[in-house]
């Protein structure tokens, strides 16, 4: 196993020590690492690793965006947030904007050897106290009727074929109505 990383963090120490601690580790390489996401934008595509392990925190633009960017620029990168954050509201845009896994600083150094193997192979990596938020958020939302629920079965019915491309003319015709 050989993992290539690549480090998006703005304080130096940080990035220094997470650097010393993947090159420290057999089959795992840090590949590069960037104070900034417009070096990460401008030197990650071009040389892409397997992992990226980005802050949000970042001087310019938030951690979210570039992970936005980076995501519709290079779909198969997995990337790992590592924050401070842990409210629901960086969490949920973190991962809506394409992250793969969300950790916290304060994660031993050996968790977060074990988080980037594990997103490497496909897992979604979350420290405890992020895991607990989504599944509150969830359950929060289980709770919920949601519109769709709501609908007629010829209302869903109308939708499936609005969203096959279906005109409303061909629509009208295909369920007999007017």
């Amino acid at each position: 196993m050989n993992i290539n990383v690549t480090i998006v963090e703005d304080e130096r120490a940080i990035r220094e020590n997470l650097a010393a601690l993947i090159n420290g580790t057999d089959g795992l390489h840090c590949l590069g690492a960037y104070r900034t996401e417009k070096g990460a934008l401008e030197q990650i595509p071009p040389n892409p690793p397997d992992v990226l392990l980005i802050d949000l925190n970042l001087p310019r633009l938030s951690g979210v965006e570039c992970v936005r960017l980076l995501r519709q620029r290079l779909p198969k990168l997995k990337i790992v947030v590592l924050t401070k954050y842990e409210d629901a509201d960086h969490i949920f845009r973190a991962l809506k904007a394409g992250a793969n896994g969300y950790l916290l600083k304060k994660r031993p150094p050996l968790e977060l050897i074990q988080a980037l193997i594990d997103v490497h192979r496909g897992h979604a990596p979350m420290s405890s106290e992020v895991a607990v938020r989504v599944v509150a958020y969830f359950h929060e939302q289980g709770g919920r009727s949601l519109e769709i629920d709501r609908l007629s079965m010829r209302e869903l019915q109308t939708l499936e074929y609005l969203a096959k491309g279906y005109i409303y003319k061909e629509i009208a015709e295909t369920l007999r109505i007017t």
